[in-house]
């Protein structure tokens, strides 16, 4: 037989598990509506972790992750190929080469000062061509090279280049992602 404190215990838990069920979603969608006055930004894609990101104005590093837009032309035909909706302010990246940097495309690899960085792939997931004319560059000052780290199928200035650093809407944090 069940004794009166198991029981109470157990319903003791059912009320936090009750209470966490409601309040996490209830902030997530207070978040989300409120995003337009708070400093923050939210990424769905698979290019970078997935969440809430904290915004803030900086002068990107190497090694920040920014927001951006890139030019009207390359925001065009990533809308155009779907890899973009209308919906997003802009693209979620690590700025991986700054000033003096040199980077290469060559052989479907992408190098900066002579590490590899990342593959190049020919066409994209439908078979499009995608891909980036052999190159060495030096990135001049002012300009960034924005790439996801971890995810090899994105849309990044392994294919479109460098961007302006004037182009750069914020600096992120990631302050909850899945």
């Amino acid at each position: 037989m069940t004794s009166m404190k198991t029981i109470k215990a157990r319903w003791k838990v059912a009320g936090i598990l009750t209470k966490l069920l409601t309040i996490v979603p209830v902030t997530f969608v207070v978040i989300f509506f409120s995003a337009s006055f708070l400093p923050v930004s939210f990424n769905f894609t698979p290019s970078m972790p997935r969440g809430v990101y904290y915004t803030y104005d900086c002068s990107p590093a190497k090694g920040d992750i920014i927001q951006f837009k890139p030019t009207e032309r390359t925001w065009q035909f990533a809308m155009d190929r779907k890899y973009v909706s209308d919906r997003m302010e802009g693209l979620l990246k690590t700025v991986v080469a700054t000033s003096g940097d040199r980077v290469c495309w060559q052989e479907g690899k992408i190098s900066i000062n002579g590490e590899f960085a990342g593959d190049v792939a020919a066409a994209d997931s439908m078979g499009r061509p995608l891909g980036h004319d052999p190159e060495c560059i030096i990135v001049q000052e002012g300009q960034l090279l924005p790439m996801a780290l971890d995810y090899h199928r994105s849309y990044d200035g392994r294919y479109f280049g460098l961007i302006n650093s004037e182009d750069v809407q914020f600096c992120v944090r990631p302050v909850w992602t899945f």
